[in-house]
């Protein structure tokens, strides 16, 4: 059996992987909008933020299955609930994830994650998933409100977005009040 210390010590660098492969993509959406807020084609910025929500849909399907602090397995369904809200938004607007170098960089801070969480349990588990939720969402935040929404030129995309920063804002908020309950 691993010692407690040790499983931590290994999530957190897991999790600092994960987090690595995050801010890859945020500098991967920068660089896409480097030449300035134009050069982020709509398409690119709502593959972008259909992918972010694709990576939350998958992480959250994990934590309902393995957590075990019902808190956390109802703040897991709200991802899900909300993640698939917000791509079928962006769905009836024709914004699908479509490959590109930030979409790429997001599927392997996803699989990072997986990886992560599927060597935990129990209480661990718990702490881990709510752990990286709080990177990812911080991230996102940055990107959809440095990145994705300024570039975006469809007034719907940019109501999709709007909409979507509040979200993981809420989400955020939530996911570090949950921290606050359940440990660090």
């Amino acid at each position: 059996m691993v010692a407690p210390a040790v499983l931590s010590l290994a999530l957190m660098m897991t999790s600092a992987c994960a987090t690595q492969h995050q801010q890859a993509a945020i500098n991967e959406t920068r660089q896409m909008t480097s030449a300035g807020v134009d050069s982020l084609t709509d398409a690119e910025a709502g593959a972008i933020a259909h992918k972010l929500n694709d990576g939350e849909i998958e992480l959250a399907r994990i934590a309902v299955s393995n957590a075990t602090n019902p808190a956390v397995r109802d703040f897991a369904q709200m991802m899900i609930t909300d993640h698939t809200n917000a791509n079928a938004m962006l769905e009836r607007e024709g914004y699908a994830a479509a490959p590109n170098s930030a979409v790429n960089a997001l599927d392997a801070a996803t699989n990072h994650m997986k990886t992560m969480l599927n060597g935990a349990n129990g209480p661990g588990f718990d702490r881990a998933y709510i752990s990286g939720q709080i990177d990812m969402h911080t991230n996102a935040l940055s990107m959809v409100s440095k990145n994705l929404a300024p570039s975006a030129q469809d007034p719907k995309l940019r109501t999709i977005l709007s909409d979507m920063r509040r979200t993981v804002e809420m989400h955020l908020q939530r996911a570090k009040d949950l921290q606050n309950q359940i440990g660090r």
